[in-house]
């Protein structure tokens, strides 16, 4: 085997440091400056308010529920807002949760391809960036990456994703998980990290919406 392969290089510098800056703390200004491709339209008063909401819970403390109708954007918004929150490590361990497994890993699905393939993301986070495209998807290749010698111990998995561990990178070693909300969420732990933000996107099954004891349930996990 050619351990040369697993070997990334060195991490450049960001591209276009201001640009990563001025977005730190404004989660609307990275989500139109970074994700164009998704948020090419004004955002609504509405979004803008689910947005100001996360932005404070994420960077903050505090907690909130919002409906808003289906075709406005809402997921997009929640994967948005975790690439935000640990491509700057506001949160070290968030986990995102869905109606169920499936639908909480296509969630996190989405956000690996952004770190994958949005080249604005590459050129100001090449900390996260570069690791990630590296392993090409492939699993088996996170055991043996390193860089610049020392192993990355990033983590590939359909249901999670860990960070490269890169000296002087605030985002080394965060993890983000995805779970079904009736799929077992106590007890979650990553070495000595413990879920720090929770984000539940459409906690309901077409199901569970028709039963009362089944939405009961639900609440009472949420």
């Amino acid at each position: 085997k050619n351990l040369s392969s697993a070997e990334v290089g060195s991490i450049p510098a960001p591209k276009n440091k201001p640009r990563r800056t001025r977005c730190r703390k404004n989660l609307e200004k990275f989500l139109k400056t970074y994700m164009p491709h998704l948020f090419s339209r004004p955002f609504s008063p509405d979004q803008k308010e689910a947005i100001g909401k996360i932005q404070r819970a994420m960077m903050d403390s505090g907690q909130f529920a919002e409906a808003m109708p289906r075709g406005t954007g809402k997921t997009t918004i929640v994967e948005g807002a975790i690439i935000w929150g640990t491509a700057y490590a506001h949160r070290k361990f968030p986990v995102v949760i869905g109606s169920d497994q499936r639908a909480a890993e296509s969630i996190l699905r989405d956000i690996k391809v952004e770190f994958e393939t949005n080249d604005l993301l590459a050129d100001d986070f090449p900390e996260i960036c570069l690791p990630v495209r590296h392993i090409d998807g492939r699993g088996q290749r996170c055991a043996t990456q390193t860089v610049d010698g020392e192993r990355t111990r990033i983590e590939w998995k359909a249901g999670k994703m860990v960070f490269p561990t890169i000296k002087g990178s605030k985002s080394s070693g965060i993890n983000i998980e995805a779970r079904g909300l009736t799929s077992g969420v106590r007890g979650m732990k990553n070495g000595s990290l413990r879920p720090d933000f929770v984000l539940l996107d459409d906690p309901q099954t077409r199901e569970s919406a028709e039963s009362a004891s089944q939405t009961q349930k639900r609440t009472d996990i949420i």
